[in-house]
């Protein structure tokens, strides 16, 4: 039996319900919960006049005057490379009204001498590259020092995510002299400093990501820190450093030639040096490091022959540009092959001692 409570709920269920009148849509449609009374079509025009293209706005109060706030807009054109076309990214900058520049320093500088488009650009890099290898893990929320870090280097380019020609470019003055990148060297020596080459599973064994990131910090500081004990944060950080680098340590251009040469040495090597001289400078060095590491002695104790080696780090240099997972799978193998061919194979001795 229906209770009558439950037949009452089920008629009045099935009753037709009123239709409602919509409301007329306002003129000037608001962007909900971010920036309230601002038509999105004068921020997204359907033709802007260039690449860049907004200004500053003062929401009303609600008395109809003057507003408590100033907003910065700008709006920028981007080319998609990830989706063959053009991106947009629209930047807001919310700072409290003041009579003087003195109440809000920072925001003020921010708005009147600092392009929001230098942000923005900073900004769309950080999300192709995610787009690209993936977004970052971490265990805990950044603390301070990660932020003011990820404030400054808006302005002051990290050694992490920079093509080789900019890492090079920005140690020119502290090292003149130097051939290979500072961050590349630096962190080599110091795995091999804490005896990562007597280590088991050196290169495979991830280091706490919370010192690897800490130690991160320090080494855009040009600093390497008197107090590490674990090789595996240096050579996390060393992986990371090469896989983050805006075009692959083999650029893209040289990657078929890599695949298809995968199994014959004398073609490998060919590639090798056909390579930019930085690229090859820095590829040789990686190398001529990892051929420590292959030493019988060595292998005996890390359980890292050159299989497991190639394996680790053949992500790092090469990076495949498909999307079909067979393609990517296939490939993979490949990598790893010719990784392993220049680890047996390829001559390093004319590195010896060069930085």
């Amino acid at each position: 039996m229906v209770s009558r409570h439950l037949r009452h709920l089920l008629a009045r269920t099935n009753q037709k319900k009123p239709k409602l009148r919509k409301k007329p849509k306002p003129q000037n449609e608001e962007i909900p919960g971010i920036l309230p009374g601002v038509n999105p079509g004068w921020i997204h025009q359907e033709e802007p006049p260039g690449e860049t293209w907004g200004g500053l706005w003062e929401p009303p109060g609600p008395q109809g005057g003057a507003g408590p706030s100033k907003i910065g807009i700008e709006s920028h054109r981007f080319p998609s490379y990830k989706m063959g076309g053009m991106g947009v990214v629209t930047m807001a900058v919310v700072a409290p009204k003041r009579r003087g520049r003195h109440r809000a320093p920072e925001l003020w500088w921010f708005l009147q001498g600092v392009a929001i488009s230098t942000y923005a650009k900073y900004c769309y890099n950080k999300l192709q590259k995610a787009a690209l290898t993936g977004a970052k893990k971490g265990l805990k929320k950044p603390n301070i020092e990660e932020i003011r870090h990820a404030k400054n280097a808006v302005f002051n380019p990290s050694m992490f995510g920079s093509s080789l020609q900019d890492i090079v470019a920005m140690q020119k003055e502290r090292y003149p002299d130097r051939q290979l990148p500072w961050v590349q060297t630096r962190l080599s020596e110091e795995v091999l400093a804490l005896n990562g080459d007597q280590t088991e599973g050196i290169f495979r064994v991830p280091g706490d990501i919370d010192e690897v990131n800490a130690l991160k910090l320090q080494v855009d500081q040009w600093k390497i820190p008197t107090g590490l004990e674990d090789p595996h944060v240096p050579a996390s950080l060393l992986k990371l450093w090469y896989r983050e680098l805006e075009e692959p340590l083999i650029p893209h251009e040289f990657y078929e030639q890599c695949i298809s040469h995968y199994e014959n040495p004398e073609a490998a090597i060919a590639v090798v040096h056909s390579l930019p001289r930085i690229n090859r400078m820095v590829l040789c060095y990686l190398i001529r490091f990892l051929q420590v590491f292959v030493q019988p002695a060595n292998v005996a104790v890390t359980k890292m022959d050159v299989n497991n080696l190639a394996m680790v780090m053949a992500p790092n240099c090469l990076r495949c540009q498909s999307d079909d997972p067979r393609i990517i799978f296939e490939n993979t193998r490949k990598e790893m092959s010719f990784i392993r061919v220049l680890i047996q194979h390829l001559d390093t001795s004319f590195m010896e001692g060069v930085l």
